[in-house]
């Protein structure tokens, strides 16, 4: 992924609106970051989607 500030500006929000989201996938699994390295999306196979979670979550950025 690219780093917070680039996908801040990339999608029009703040950086600390796309600290959120990105703290928001890294808790449910769908990246991890490496600190100094950066933030890598991770295989499918690895997470399991529970998507009633994940709306409920989103609603924070609603």
């Amino acid at each position: 992924m690219p780093c917070e500030a680039d996908f801040a500006q990339k999608h029009g929000v703040s950086l600390g609106t796309a600290r959120r989201a990105i703290a928001l996938l890294r808790r449910h699994g769908l990246v991890v970051t490496v600190r100094s390295k950066g933030t890598y999306i991770t295989p499918v196979s690895t997470h399991a989607l529970d998507k009633q979670e994940m709306k409920t979550d989103a609603k924070e950025f609603a």
